[in-house]
């Protein structure tokens, strides 16, 4: 992260993480994989060490955009514990509402939601695929045209919501 992050720093691009709060292969959390089940305080810990970690190694960030968190409620994930490490260590950063808290703005997946009505300052960011799958399959082959695409763009734009375009 750190040769990325110093790049994006040199050439004035905001530097954003994702962070998926799941970790299916941490022996921590485990236990947890089942939905609505307590999260380990030791998994828990583990979290807060990497929003620091993040938040203070890699000098100005402009956001931590938290994926992963719907199979817990946030009190479960200490959500708001989180955020406010990222508030006080990074002021600026935008924080995604993906761990279970509003957050500074909104991430719908696979749609792009009306235009916002007036007086609505919600920052908005559609999550979109260029198939039907966030990650690699060799069988979706279901691929959106170059005109569908530059459509979505439209749209985000003329709706003010950034576009999030996943490519698998």
């Amino acid at each position: 992260i750190g040769e990325l992050v110093k790049e994006c720093h040199r050439q004035s691009v905001p530097v954003f993480f994702y962070y998926s709060l799941m970790d299916w292969h941490h022996p921590a959390y485990q236990p947890s994989l089942k939905p609505k089940t307590p999260v380990s305080a030791e998994f828990i810990d583990y979290l807060k060490g990497h929003m620091r970690e993040l938040c203070t190694n890699y000098g100005h960030i402009a956001g931590i955009w938290f994926d992963g968190g719907w199979d817990h409620s946030p009190e479960q994930w200490h959500s708001a514990e989180l955020i406010e490490i990222v508030r006080s260590l990074q002021p600026h950063a935008l924080v995604n509402n993906r761990a279970g808290l509003p957050g500074d703005f909104s991430t719908p997946e696979q749609e792009l939601g009306s235009p916002p009505q007036q007086g609505e300052e919600r920052l908005r960011e559609a999550c979109m695929t260029i198939n039907d799958n966030w990650g690699y399959a060799a069988t979706d082959q279901r691929f959106k045209s170059p005109a569908e695409l530059i459509q979505l763009l439209a749209k985000a734009a003329g709706g003010d919501t950034n576009l999030l375009l996943n490519v698998g």
